[in-house]
């Protein structure tokens, strides 16, 4: 086998192991995909895989199919390079794109960035991506939320598989210890890492944490923190790149 055999082997490994392909559409998603069209001004925003067969829409806005051939991928030519956004401004002069049947037909890709979906072991599974009808540029701010969405969308995807096995999305057991311990790491974790104590997130967790430990409730689940995480620094980087704009 050639070294690129090897090469694109290790990367569908790393796809397979996230379980996401096919997976059930997922509001967290979702709201990333809307969130990105809004804050770069474009009709469609994707969150793509690419598998050796075909690229698969984890969430969308504004197009309708589910996935396309391979072949015709924009987010394919982010693979070999998981450090830099793709941004083609006008696929009618780029000659990677310009016969390719989505920009010669439906939906009439004229302007693409797509910033890679990279793992831990540096493998491109995919790209957080916008997409528009016309030729147009986008400013430093917005490349760069581009990729903070995508790095957020890696965190989402490369927890999912320990959720799954523990019935993904559903509350945590209220006697099982390991879960309770992972959540109270993942507490002190956000504890740690935030700049106030009393940021949004740690005020969700510590308060159904306090509501679990009291038995008044159940332990929120590590796939809600991921969401109640995801949900705030998403709100944070718009209200961020709005005042960027204005200043």
């Amino acid at each position: 086998m050639k070294k690129t055999d090897d090469t694109e082997e290790t990367r569908l490994s790393a796809l397979k192991r996230l379980m996401v392909m096919d997976s059930p559409e997922e509001q967290a998603y979702n709201d990333i995909t809307r969130l990105a069209a809004s804050i770069c001004d474009t009709p469609i925003a994707l969150i793509s895989l690419v598998d050796d067969k075909r690229q698969w829409f984890k969430a969308k806005v504004g197009l309708a199919v589910q996935q396309t051939p391979r072949d015709m991928a924009f987010c394919a030519y982010t693979i070999p390079d998981p450090d830099h956004v793709l941004v083609v401004e006008d696929t009618h002069l780029d000659a990677r794109f310009a016969g390719n049947p989505l920009v010669t037909g439906d939906p009439n890709i004229r302007f693409y960035a797509g910033a890679p979906l990279v793992t831990e072991d540096r493998q491109v599974l995919g790209t957080v991506c916008v997409i528009d009808r016309v030729p147009r540029t986008l400013d430093v701010q917005q490349l760069d939320t581009l990729k903070f969405m995508a790095a957020q969308v890696m965190t989402m995807l490369e927890v999912q598989p320990d959720a799954a096995q523990s019935l993904l999305g559903k509350a945590v057991d209220k006697n099982s210890s390991a879960s309770l311990e992972r959540l109270r790491k993942a507490v002190a974790d956000e504890r740690a890492s935030s700049r106030s104590s009393e940021s949004d997130t740690m005020r969700l967790l510590v308060q159904r944490m306090r509501n679990y430990e009291d038995g008044a409730g159940i332990a929120p689940s590590m796939s809600e923190f991921m969401e109640w995480r995801n949900t705030i620094e998403m709100r944070d980087a718009k209200a961020h790149f709005t005042k960027a704009r204005r200043g």
